[in-house]
């Protein structure tokens, strides 16, 4: 996601992302994060208000040809290395639903994230972080199969893309 800051340096905002109820069974279907300016006063809650909305429940992204890429490149057609991950999710023995990468458990430990700790040379991964290390390779293709029972695994990349990472050593 990319956000444009334009407001004035004294502005505070809601930033809000609906969850469909209807294809991700959220606890919380409503996402709010209070933003800001450098010069707010942030012991005041933001007051800026929602816009409509109206779940779908198609449960898809937008048509692709409805949308314009950031920063649009090329793939190379034949990356130095290519990687599948299967996604799945996984009542483990706790009970708990867990997500999984090619049958392996994510537990993303967000105290200690996977691009600082690579800046940092340090390059000690636990199993369940599920690192994959490309080595030099200078492009790679990752093909993500999602076979969970959620029809798009947002949250989740999302969650790896803060924790997970491929790490050039």
């Amino acid at each position: 996601m990319v956000v444009q800051a334009n407001g004035e340096v004294n502005s505070a905002y809601w930033m809000r992302s609906n969850i469909s109820t209807i294809c991700n069974l959220p606890l919380q279907p409503q996402a709010l994060a209070k933003i800001y300016y450098e010069e707010a006063d942030t012991t005041e809650q933001p007051t800026t208000k929602s816009w409509p909305y109206t779940d779908n429940g198609k449960c898809n992204n937008d048509d692709l040809s409805l949308t314009t890429p950031y920063y649009a490149i090329t793939p190379d057609p034949d990356p130095a290395k290519t990687f599948e991950v299967i996604v799945d999710q996984q009542v483990n023995a706790t009970g708990h639903l867990e997500w999984r990468l090619n049958q392996q458990a994510f537990r993303g430990n967000y105290n200690r994230p996977l691009l600082l700790l690579a800046q940092e040379h340090n390059q000690t991964f636990e199993p369940e972080w599920n690192v994959v290390q490309p080595g030099n390779s200078k492009t790679v293709r990752l093909i993500i199969n999602n076979n969970s029972t959620i029809s798009h695994v947002s949250i989740l990349l999302s969650s790896l893309a803060k924790t997970s990472s491929f790490i050039d050593s």
